[in-house]
């Protein structure tokens, strides 16, 4: 499972999930259209520290722990970790699931874990080779 991401300045808005895919040559294929989209109106242009944004080196394509039980769906649920230090904002998406409860067990499991910053867990619904961005704004919750 691999997840294309547009790295984001932690000061601005933690990274950004464009999608989920099963193949790199489908990762590969978002991507550019991702960058054909950005190239009109990219959203990010204005971050906090980043005086050159350039989405196509903001682009990273990386893997993500695949926990489904059952590879034949189109949906699944991505478990990612936040963590929020000094005005900064990470996120790290840490695995799959095909079980929208399974994914929140996970989620809630890693917070009672002991950490000295601010941590929290969300799950977001995600088209299983779907693309995941809006154009329109970069202020919609992705999350809901």
């Amino acid at each position: 499972m691999l997840a294309l991401i547009r790295e984001i300045s932690a000061y601005t808005a933690p990274d950004q999930l464009l999608g989920l895919f099963s193949t790199a040559e489908r990762a590969a294929q978002a991507r550019d259209e991702y960058l054909a989209d950005v190239a009109r109106h990219d959203p990010w242009r204005e971050q906090a520290y980043h005086h050159n944004v350039d989405p196509a080196l903001d682009l990273r394509t990386v893997p993500v722990e695949d926990r489904r039980r059952d590879l034949g769906g189109d949906t699944v649920y991505v478990l990612a970790e936040f963590k929020e230090a000094f005005g900064q904002t990470y996120v790290v998406f840490s695995a799959v699931f095909d079980d929208l409860a399974q994914a929140e067990a996970a989620g809630a499991a890693l917070e009672q874990r002991e950490h000295s910053y601010v941590y929290y867990t969300q799950v977001a619904t995600v088209p299983l080779d779907g693309y995941r961005w809006r154009i329109e704004s970069p202020d919609d919750d992705l999350w809901k």
